[in-house]
């Protein structure tokens, strides 16, 4: 590791034992104290998860649940049905506040998926607790139970993937995907929680482990070369900020224009493909062909392959437009090759029709996934597209409408997990923001930020790989969780001290 890597980690080092100690302080208060505990857990979770996801720290995602677990071991119920659904509730409207830009009613809906799912997440850890008294073991899997739940809904569960925020854990996240490493992050914050009520030779043992893990899978990740064959992609970022009313009007002039010219100056790099972003002509080019002729016209003298969003229309239901999201490609010598029409739209845009065939699109350059917008938070289009063979990802988002909120980062961070879970190439054009290149560790090797009008030009390495989580899925996590139901039960009869905590 790196000396400036291991300063980095002793700064991480130093300031969780600074919390620790607050917690620790806290968790051992006396009576006069006691009253307080509740309150300070709860600042303290209110004030870690804001800074995750609204500012994003993403180190924070280490300790983020540690005030939670011990509000849930060591609080009473007024404090968690008080103090933390006050806390929780908090911590939803910071980051989730951006969802308002689609609607009130969608907001209202996500923070009250986003407090069930906590409240359950505590009292179950309090209640199974109680009954089995293994501590390490009940809150990563509470977690995971918790989202198997929220993915039937219609918010889903990818915001419940704390790994997001740590996806750089290969070769670990090879074999047990996003929800593994999420249940990894929750039992670190386990044991430090455990660590904060009471010391033990054991469950330092068992930190130390962990922490070896980590150090591992991060330092793995950072330092490993990609192999394949070489692909050169060019991404571009148009920042139409208007209105989407705007960008209908002047789909076939301004938009139009910039896309074009932008393509041409790409073009002076040769790249193989270029991309650009979900609904980058808000119009329907298979009804208005000279759109497309347009754009065939500059793509041929590129010699680069395209791939754009664009939309198709459909007859007008209840005064209401119904349309479809939709990436076409087109190869190089101009002519159309294949569309893909979003299999999984946004929820909340009930206007958006599904399309039902997920399929890899073959180009003379590659074979294609292609992602558009929500897909990004679905493992399991990523690990179909990997299936049929495809050999990068390309993601093409607008997320115009968050504007200058958290909303940009959180939507980028879904696209790091697909990349490390099936070890694939990852572009990502968007529309304002993020546009960005993830290699198949999970790793940002080149972005643009957002709101800024800018092309990204650079090198892939194309994968036929196919890893233990993209033919599995969950399947190790399944039965490792599983395995640990068995275990709770014959420690919890043993009472193995190693995983009991007894509150007095």
């Amino acid at each position: 590791m790196s000396r400036g890597g291991a300063n980095a980690s002793l700064r991480v080092a130093s300031v969780l034992r600074s919390i620790a100690a607050v917690m620790r302080i806290m968790s051992q208060g006396r009576d006069r104290s006691v009253k307080w505990q509740g309150i300070v857990l709860s600042v303290l979770f209110l004030g870690l998860m804001s800074f995750l996801g609204a500012v994003g720290i993403e180190l924070l995602v280490w300790i983020v649940l540690v005030p939670l677990i011990i509000l849930a071991l060591k609080g009473s119920f007024r404090d968690i049905f008080v103090f933390g659904s006050v806390a929780i509730l908090l911590a939803g409207m910071f980051c989730l506040s951006w969802i308002a830009l689609y609607s009130v009613r969608t907001l209202l809906l996500s923070l009250f998926s986003w407090y069930l799912f906590f409240m359950f997440f505590v009292l179950a850890t309090r209640l199974l607790n109680k009954t089995t008294g293994c501590l390490i073991l009940i809150p990563p899997v509470v977690w995971f139970c918790g989202a198997q739940i929220a993915s039937f809904t219609i918010v889903g569960s990818a915001w419940t993937d704390l790994a997001m925020f740590q996806p750089t854990m290969a070769p670990l996240i090879w074999v047990v995907g996003a929800r593994g490493i999420t249940f990894l992050i929750v039992l670190v914050n386990t044991v430090i929680a455990s660590l904060c009520l009471r010391r033990s030779r054991e469950m330092l043992v068992v930190g130390s482990v962990l922490l070896l893990i980590i150090i591992g899978c991060v330092t793995y990740s950072n330092l490993a070369e990609p192999e394949g064959k070489n692909l050169k992609v060019a991404l571009l970022q148009g920042n139409f900020a208007q209105p989407w009313i705007w960008r209908c009007d002047h789909a076939e002039t301004v938009v139009l224009e910039t896309y074009l010219e932008m393509t041409r100056e790409a073009a002076q790099e040769k790249p193989d493909i270029i991309v650009w972003p979900e609904y980058a002509i808000p119009a329907d080019v298979f009804r208005n062909t000279s759109l497309l002729e347009k754009i065939s016209a500059t793509v041929k003298k590129s010699g680069s392959c395209l791939v754009f969003g664009t939309l198709i229309l459909h007859e007008r239901t209840n005064g209401k437009r119904v349309e479809n999201d939709v990436a076409v490609v087109i190869s190089s010598d101009g002519a159309y090759v294949d569309k893909y029409v979003s299999v999984r739209p946004v929820p909340y845009e009930t206007w958006t029709l599904p399309g039902d065939d997920l399929h890899v699109v073959n180009t003379e350059k590659a074979r294609l996934g292609i992602l558009l917008c929500f897909e990004e938070t679905i493992a399991d289009i990523a690990r179909d597209l990997t299936l049929q063979g495809a050999k990068l990802f390309i993601s093409l988002a607008n997320n115009s409408r968050f504007k200058q909120t958290c909303g940009v980062y959180l939507a980028s961070l879904q696209t790091r997990l697909r990349a490390a879970e099936n070890r694939r190439y990852l572009v990502r054009a968007t529309n304002t923001g993020i546009t960005q290149v993830i290699n198949p560790y999970g790793k940002i090797i080149a972005a643009v930020k957002p709101f800024e009008r800018k092309i990204i030009t650079t090198e892939v390495r194309l994968s036929d790989q196919k890893t233990f989580y993209s033919k599995y899925g969950d399947l190790t996590i399944i039965l490792f969780i599983l395995a640990v139901c068995c275990s709770v039960s014959i420690l919890s009869i043993r009472g193995n001290k190693l995983l009991r905590y007894d509150k007095k």
